[in-house]
């Protein structure tokens, strides 16, 4: 009887265990990128209104990257979608070790990715970026005995607790940004300064 009620409680305990994994495995299905792991587009934006929420609350800033991935649809056409998508790996795993922990990283769309920077103002929001780019451009990525130059170009903008607007707002004083860096020849950041912007 003991060993009989025993066997129940380990089975229930493993349903539960596995349950457990299940939930979890549904909890990244909907928030992560199938492909690289990153966070998808709607958990890129929730920890966005988060950051700048809490910016508010406490008075400072949060810093936004917009990154394109400098001809990437030529590396697709040129050498198939599977070295393509290793090449884009290789550049995620540079730039995460460019950004804090703390960082938000997600992918925005297509070949547009989004690093939102908590307590960062415009200035150092740059930084990370032009850190980006040299991360990435500094050597090829390596596959199949192929070597593809990459580069990425950027978009930069802040918002300080104290400013109006929100993250549609800066969403696309970011990407404004991004297009003017794209114009000029890619491979460069371009910077607005949210609700107060500057041209460099």
């Amino acid at each position: 009887m003991l060993r009989a009620c025993l066997q129940a409680a380990q089975r229930i305990l493993d349903l539960q265990i596995q349950l457990i994994a299940t939930t979890e495995t549904l909890r990244q299905q909907a928030t992560s990128d199938a492909l690289i792991g990153l966070a998808n587009r709607p958990a890129i934006l929730k920890t966005l209104e988060m950051e700048l929420n809490r910016a508010t609350r406490q008075g400072a800033s949060v810093g936004v990257i917009m990154i394109d991935l400098d001809g990437f649809k030529r590396i697709n056409d040129s050498h198939g979608h599977r070295i393509g998508d290793a090449a884009l790996r290789q550049t995620i795993q540079r730039m995460q070790i460019a950004i804090r922990p703390c960082d938000g990283f997600g992918r925005h769309g297509g070949e547009e990715f989004l690093v939102v920077l908590p307590g960062c103002d415009v200035t150092l929001a740059g930084d990370v970026a032009e850190r980006l780019c040299r991360c990435v451009s500094a050597s090829p990525v390596a596959m199949d005995g192929k070597e593809l130059s990459m580069t990425i170009s950027a978009g930069v903008g802040a918002k300080s607790g104290a400013s109006g607007g929100d993250a549609d707002s800066l969403i696309q004083a970011v990407d404004e940004a991004l297009y003017r860096a794209n114009a000029a020849g890619r491979n460069c950041v371009k910077a607005t300064w949210m609700f107060a912007c500057t041209q460099p």
